[in-house]
């Protein structure tokens, strides 16, 4: 599992820096089921200002190296540590499996049945919605509140 911070994957976008090596090495461990990159909300957040196709890149980027394994929202991982810790403060069994307290799938799925199977071949469908004004002001209010 690698981590990639919205550094790297603008990087990658841009082909700045030497990115490329990087992006093909992450590529094909992938493509072989032996990397994955989860995404994370902050990574769309982190973009919302960027003009529409820069926005369009980065976030198919993400979504082709996570393959649609994402990072719940920061609040959201945390209630599900806190409940974690109470559960096991209290000597109770958690609800559910550990991967579950931070991502929306589970990371160790094989490559293959995060796909569909579609006649020959298999595909995986997503929906995109790029950001709204809403929030795109929402972001520029944070930045500037955040100097």
């Amino acid at each position: 599992m690698v981590y990639l911070d919205q550094w790297a994957l603008s990087g990658m976008v841009r082909d700045a820096l030497g990115f490329a090596g990087l992006l093909g090495r992450l590529q094909e461990g992938v493509d072989a089921g032996a990397v994955i990159c989860p995404a994370s909300h902050e990574h769309r957040s982190e973009s919302t200002l960027a003009d529409r196709g820069l926005w369009a890149a980065l976030d198919e980027l993400a979504d082709k190296l996570s393959l649609g394994i994402e990072f719940h929202p920061r609040e959201e991982v945390e209630a599900h540590e806190l409940a974690a810790a109470a559960s096991e403060f209290s000597r109770c069994r958690p609800q559910g499996e550990p991967w579950e307290e931070a991502f929306t799938a589970n990371p160790h799925t094989p490559r293959d049945e995060l796909f569909m199977e579609f006649f020959a071949g298999q595909i995986r469908v997503r929906a995109v919605l790029p950001p709204t004004e809403l929030e795109q002001g929402e972001v520029a209010r944070q930045n500037v509140l955040n100097g």
